[in-house]
């Protein structure tokens, strides 16, 4: 593809360099189809490849991350994750499918995408890094959880990694929701879409416990990505940064820090504090002020994992802190409001005590149990 902007998917993606792109569909199974691309500079590669994760039920491939990529000089990749369109509606009656979209599209798209890419260049990646927020968050933890050989750096955010327990919630937050519409208005005065969740919900109406660990005993081991045990990817060397918006409505904040302190929890060194510098030689996670589900937001919503990932992996440096920008109206072009710390957690950001608020470098990252 020549220089300059190309259109897929109804997007129309601009300033790109030069590149070659691979269209790909995998079928590891007789209802398996997977779409994934390969995109690669056609000059300039940095020598890495960045697989992107999806969101939602997936459904697309990602062009968007794997333009971005693709910009900064990386070989890149996405999939649909085995279906087209953004529901649920391929599960029912295709369990193949199901697996796909719980793991095996991401062991295909990366194992496929290192061929094609060693195929052109006549060398495969030197290192490889998974980027994702929210599904792509669950895909994230899923590389590092069981495909942990696979990539050097993992950057997951807001991840949905406890799907099963996710989805209950959701329903279960509708059927109050729309109970309370109904109780305050009669049905038939309701919108139309409010009157048929309604009625999905009557539906849905009564899910026991029992239900719930059907879901956990079935389905969970195939999508959720909740296991704590990270050795492997630890003793390969990779290097996990997680991530989470603490105003996010849709996947509470609390649920990263539990996966964050079940990996520490889960660590051999008997002492609390030894185990928590264990897990933080391979796996940190930053907490967000002010910001939304996988971005945008009231507070400093403007910030970068890749790189202090790459910094990490490839120069041995963990980042303490990253520092996230506001701008005026969430345009560049308008200035900036605030610049804040994110810091490794369990620390938070405290002001010194002098100079704007609005400025990174009058706070201090500091844990909650140090004295003054």
């Amino acid at each position: 593809m020549p220089a300059g902007s190309f259109t897929v998917g109804g997007q129309t993606f601009t300033n790109l360099p030069a590149f070659c792109r691979v269209v790909v569909v995998a079928t590891p199974s007789p209802d398996s189809h997977i779409g994934l691309e390969v995109w690669m500079p056609a000059a300039g590669w940095n020598q890495r490849y960045q697989q992107s994760g999806n969101g939602g039920f997936a459904g697309a491939i990602p062009y968007g991350s794997i333009a971005s990529a693709l910009r900064l000089g990386y070989a890149a990749a996405g999939t649909d994750d085995g279906h087209i369109g953004g529901t649920a509606t391929f599960a029912p009656g295709h369990h193949q499918q199901v697996i796909d979209f719980g793991f095996r599209a991401l062991k295909e798209t990366t194992d496929k995408s290192k061929a094609v890419i060693a195929a052109f260049y006549g060398s495969g990646p030197a290192r490889s890094y998974f980027v994702g927020c929210s599904d792509g968050g669950r895909e994230a933890l899923m590389e590092a959880q069981r495909f942990p050989e696979d990539f050097d750096g993992i950057s997951a955010g807001a991840p949905a990694n406890d799907w099963t327990h996710l989805f209950t919630g959701f329903i279960w937050n509708e059927q109050a929701l729309f109970a309370d519409a109904a109780s305050l208005v009669p049905a038939a005065k309701l919108p139309a879409i409010q009157r048929a969740a309604l009625a999905q919900c009557d539906k849905l109406d009564g899910i026991e416990d029992g239900d719930v660990s059907f879901a956990d005993n079935t389905t969970a081991g195939t999508i959720n990505s909740t296991d704590p045990d990270l050795s492997r990817f630890k003793a390969h060397g990779g290097k996990l940064i997680e991530w989470h918006g603490w105003d996010d409505p849709a996947i509470a904040p609390r649920n990263a820090i539990n996966y964050f302190e079940s990996v520490v929890a889960a660590q051999s060194r008997g002492e609390d504090e030894g185990r928590l510098e264990t897990t933080q030689n391979f796996f940190r996670l930053f907490l967000a002020p002010g910001v939304l589900h996988c971005g945008g937001g009231p507070g400093p919503n403007v910030f970068d994992t890749l790189s202090p990932l790459v910094e990490w992996v490839e120069q041995g440096t963990a980042p303490e802190r990253i520092v996230a920008t506001k701008f005026a109206g969430d345009n560049p072009a308008n200035g900036v409001l605030m610049t804040r710390p994110l810091c490794a957690f369990p620390k938070f950001a405290e002001h010194k005590g002098k100079g704007s608020t609005n400025d990174a470098a009058n706070f201090v990252c500091r844990a909650r149990d140090d004295e003054d």
